[in-house]
């Protein structure tokens, strides 16, 4: 997610003792997980919020999952009488390339 190398995270580490201290890198751990605990449970909660308002939502007739192997092939379009006239007919050709000789 964040891409990090060990040498980008070994800088990381030294500029957080230097910043913070070694006697308070413990305290800035336990905040920083309990933060990262916190943002998690709500991404969990609003994902959980949001299926069961779907879920309440949901016509019943649309499937939870799709999957394409089942669904059948759509219908082509009727040709129009037109078209149908044309396909008989020999067209001249548009250029000598398409000629045959």
């Amino acid at each position: 997610m964040f891409d990090l190398s060990f040498p980008e995270l070994f800088f990381v580490i030294i500029v957080a003792i230097l910043v913070v201290g070694p006697q308070d890198i413990p305290k800035v751990l336990y905040g920083l997980g309990r933060i990262v605990r916190r943002v998690q449970y709500m991404r969990f909660s609003f994902s959980r919020q949001f299926e069961d308002f779907m879920q309440q939502h949901s016509d019943g007739d649309t499937p939870n999952s799709v999957n394409f192997e089942t669904i059948p092939p759509k219908p082509s379009l009727p040709l129009e009488d037109e078209t149908k006239k044309d396909m008989g007919k020999k067209h001249p050709p548009e250029n000598d390339r398409d000629a045959v000789k």
